[in-house]
């Protein structure tokens, strides 16, 4: 193999290393396109090499020798769903390198709530659906925390820089030839993906657009110089903000334990991370309903008479109760001490009064104990670790 060959497979396999590990980190199929434009910048076979034996030589070419310049066919046309999909996958692989940037041990997705309000307001110009809006879900991409889709008489490229000088989010703009000759052959989108804080927003943006034919019988579908907006929003919040408030703070519980269905239901209702849930049961009682402390505490939450019977649970031993007893009680002392899970968990075990007293965890073996193995275990099991029980 000559000095060029190793050095040009060398050069392709840095370049397309980084796209196949994009690919198998977002788990989405990348767009022809993509590799196109890639082997468009890789230098040419009849590029000249420095170096070697030929260093300081110039290569003679005969005056009647020609080496036209091949140009790329253009793209084929294509309909106008496929187009859309096509747009679709490129803005989910570029979505799913944005979703990277957010570290696994420190950030969860939020999954959809309907109590969730968008980051990013309705644009102008907006025509039909209820307040100008309709659900859509992008089958390429991750579920959204947020999905929404707006028709606008303006136009894309004022739609565009409104959102460049709104949000800061950077757009593609293409023009895709279509076989569909109602919409004059041609169609103009543009998608641009933003990580605002700790929200990623995908943007996606196209005209012309489907509508409905007007009458009662026999409705279709027709092309409208109209411009639709497709938003999709992707937010992320540290497990410290979780485990205290947010109403859309709905966290799929993956670490197989007993009751882990309940366990997930009382997680939703008192806005609670189940992963923290699951380690205090394991560490009051290690899932076993009929557990029974020297100072009485009874169930899988460990609660004492006065306790229980201030969170309404008739029967610590019926495994239900002592569940939606005992996460109501954590919820008040997360809520007490200002979301500080450790002064809660020491609270729960010690009492509110003596962390009140010492201003902090109190100097107590075993509470100190305590605090630190459901910690370990709340960290290892939320942060990606074995989801074995």
């Amino acid at each position: 193999m000559t000095f060029f060959s190793i050095k040009h497979v060398i050069l392709c396999s840095a370049l397309l290393l980084p796209l196949a590990l994009l690919g198998s980190a977002s788990g989405q199929h990348i767009p022809q396109e993509f590799g196109e434009i890639l082997f468009e910048l890789l230098p040419s076979a009849s590029a000249p090499v420095t170096g070697g034996p030929t260093s300081g030589v110039t290569p003679t070419v005969p005056a009647d020798e020609t080496h036209p310049v091949r140009k790329p066919s253009p793209p084929a046309p294509l309909r106008f769903s496929t187009a859309l999909d096509k747009e679709a996958q490129a803005l989910a692989v570029v979505t799913a390198a944005w979703r990277q940037t957010l570290p696994d041990t420190d950030y969860l997705r939020i999954l959809n709530s309907p109590n969730r309000a968008p980051l990013l307001a309705p644009p102008f110009g907006l025509k039909g659906g209820k307040g100008g809006t309709v659900s859509i879900g992008w089958q390429e991409l991750e579920e959204p925390t947020l999905g929404r889709q707006y028709t606008s008489d303006s136009s894309l490229q004022a739609l565009v820089e409104w959102y460049r000088e709104t949000y800061s989010i950077p757009f593609t703009v293409r023009t895709v030839a279509l076989t569909d000759t109602a919409t004059g052959g041609l169609m103009t989108i543009a998608r641009g993906t933003h990580r605002i804080g700790n929200t990623i927003v995908s943007v996606m943006i196209w005209n012309p657009t489907v509508g409905q034919t007007k009458g009662r019988k026999n409705k279709r579908a027709s092309y409208q110089q109209k411009t639709s907006i497709a938003v999709q929003e992707r937010a992320f919040r540290s497990r410290d903000v979780l485990v205290a408030e947010g109403s859309d703070a709905v966290v799929e519980l993956t670490w197989q334990v007993p009751y882990g269905d309940a366990i997930q239901q009382l997680s939703q209702k008192y806005e609670i991370d189940p992963f923290l849930i699951a380690a205090l049961v394991q560490q009051e009682s290690n899932f076993n309903p009929g557990a029974i402390s020297v100072d009485s505490a009874m169930g899988l939450t460990q609660m004492i008479p006065t306790t229980a019977e201030a969170m309404g649970v008739s029967d610590p031993a019926d495994p239900h109760q002592s569940l939606e007893g005992g996460v109501r009680y954590l919820k008040l002392m997360l809520r007490q001490f200002k979301g500080n899970v450790m002064l809660a968990l020491a609270a729960y075990n010690a009492g509110p009064g003596n962390v009140i007293k010492y201003r902090g965890i109190p100097p107590f073996t075993e509470t100190r104990t305590y605090v630190r193995r459901i910690m370990d275990r709340y960290k290892e099991k939320a942060g990606g670790g074995d989801k074995g029980a």
